[in-house]
């Protein structure tokens, strides 16, 4: 009776570890939730962008945590937090010579979990939102563990394309742009040769926006003098966004009329953004923009990052 027992209870563990594994496997292949992924090098996708749109949720872990918390019903441990935070998240454009057209590259790498988000994007058709991009593939990817990739163009628009081609018309291509890689949220727009430019102009065209018609009033044709742009954004260690945006335009052209407007249309930005948050809000802005030479720089801090964060969240903002 006793070895019949012990046979029992043998033929229990192995069955028990069988299932185990089992379930572990099914939670690995499912929802990736096991082994942690490495991040994806993202210039192998595009290795000379013209604007870049970088978020690192890791650079603000601590506020993403509290956010969180406060947002969510259930209370998620930090070291369950951080295991599953993105590495990044990336928007890249950039010009395709070969076909007349503006490549469009969306990844999100993450160490864990990107089996599960990438079928519930394509559960909820999220490229079906977005009809102006020509989608190739007509889905959301996952080439490799870890890597969330959507792939996309827009044309390039023709009138735009005329402009470049009389305002720059050079066949040198000068290295990348680097990014700083230190922010949580980072913004680059080269447009050295006018291809920035042109992406711009291309999205806007394919999205039916007009500039001139929006409230601030900047006008597309003044991003022809801009040589670069560069945004960084981050959350401080005393619950506060530190916004920093420095625009170099060509030398000549710093008292163009339409450089006057953009730096003006800016100002008005900001300082309506500043007035708006402190009447309707009663949160703080401060901040201001200098001019050296060719160089307009807007340095601006909103205290109260956490209010800031969950009214534009509620789409109060």
């Amino acid at each position: 009776m006793m070895n019949r027992f012990k046979k029992i209870a043998r033929y229990s563990i192995i069955v028990a570890a069988i299932l185990m594994i089992g379930l572990l496997i099914f939670a690995h292949a499912y929802f990736g939730a096991l082994v942690s992924a490495p991040p994806t090098n993202r210039t192998d996708l595009s290795p000379t962008p013209v604007a870049v749109i970088l978020i690192q949720p890791r650079k603000a872990a601590p506020f993403i945590h509290a956010l969180v918390n406060r947002q969510s019903p259930v209370k998620i441990p930090r070291w369950a937090l951080d295991r599953s935070l993105p590495y990044e998240a990336t928007i890249l454009l950039s010009e395709n010579t070969k076909g007349d057209y503006i490549d469009i590259h969306a990844l999100l790498t993450m160490p864990r979990f990107a089996p599960l988000a990438t079928r519930y994007m394509n559960d909820n058709n999220l490229l079906e939102n977005m009809p102006e991009v020509n989608w190739n593939p007509h889905e959301v990817q996952r080439p490799q563990s870890g890597t969330i990739l959507l792939e996309g163009s827009v044309p390039m628009e023709e009138d735009t394309l005329d402009d470049v081609w009389m305002q720059w018309n050079q066949s040198i291509q000068p290295a990348p742009l680097a990014m700083a890689e230190g922010h949580f949220i980072e913004g680059l727009f080269d447009n050295r040769i006018g291809a920035g430019y042109l992406a711009m102009a291309s999205l806007l065209y394919a999205f039916d926006i007009d500039l001139d018609d929006q409230e601030q009033k900047i006008s597309l044709t003044s991003f022809q003098f801009v040589l670069s742009m560069r945004l960084a954004i981050d959350i401080t260690n005393d619950n506060a966004v530190e916004i920093y945006f420095i625009i170099e335009v060509l030398p000549e052209a710093k008292q163009r009329l339409a450089v006057i407007n953009l730096k003006v249309a800016l100002d008005d930005a900001f300082e309506n953004m500043k007035t708006d948050l402190a009447r309707e809000h009663e949160i703080v802005m401060t901040g201001e923009m200098k001019q050296t030479e060719n160089i307009i720089e807007y340095t601006y801090r909103i205290e109260d990052a956490m209010s800031y964060v969950e009214l534009w969240l509620a789409g109060d903002m």
